[in-house]
């Protein structure tokens, strides 16, 4: 402001002052600075490689953006689903405790009674993604099965007895089941 000549109030400023004060406060010149001496060929070829530039960083950014979408969703449906396990290993206890009841009653006069209860609870779960490791016959697997005990058999290791179901929710054991291993 220093260099600009003082000028009172109610007179116009000089051209001069108004060319200085169209550069701007960061020394930038006239746009068209320079544009008359282009061609129209070379024009065009400058206008398209801007808008080239322009167009290739709408699509970077519309690219990082759709991976963060992903991302967040992804992260927010891990987030769930830790919930979700969580709840359920505080309910493996009680899930064993009903299947027991269930296996006790069998045969008894309480058998419809549990059975109405019990096994729609174990199917609910099961839409939910809990799902049982209890099959006998099957081999064994160190990610789905405990062994604690063992026999020597003819094959390889097979689940002879299930000793106490393992549970596994949307392809994670989250228990593994204590078995008998023969072989």
């Amino acid at each position: 402001m220093d260099d600009q000549p003082e000028v009172e109030p109610g007179s116009e400023l000089p051209e001069d002052a108004l060319e200085a004060e169209d550069a701007g406060e960061y020394g930038e010149g006239d746009l068209t600075e320079g544009v008359e001496e282009l061609s129209l060929a070379q024009l065009v070829d400058v206008l398209t490689a801007e808008r080239d530039e322009y167009l290739k960083a709408l699509q970077l950014t519309k690219a990082d953006f759709d991976n963060y979408r992903r991302r967040t969703q992804r992260m927010e449906a891990e987030n769930q689903d830790r919930k979700v396990i969580s709840v359920f290993e505080r309910l493996l206890p009680n899930l064993d405790d009903l299947n027991s009841l269930y296996l006790h009653k069998l045969g008894t006069e309480d058998e419809d009674l549990v059975s109405k209860t019990v096994l729609p609870l174990f199917a609910a779960l099961a839409a939910e993604g809990l799902n049982r490791i209890d099959a006998t016959g099957v081999p064994f697997d160190p990610e789905l099965h405990q062994a604690v005990l063992h026999e020597d058999g003819e094959d390889g290791p097979m689940v002879a007895e299930v000793m106490r179901a393992g549970y596994a929710f949307k392809g994670r054991t989250l228990r593994p089941a204590m078995v008998k291993v023969v072989g």
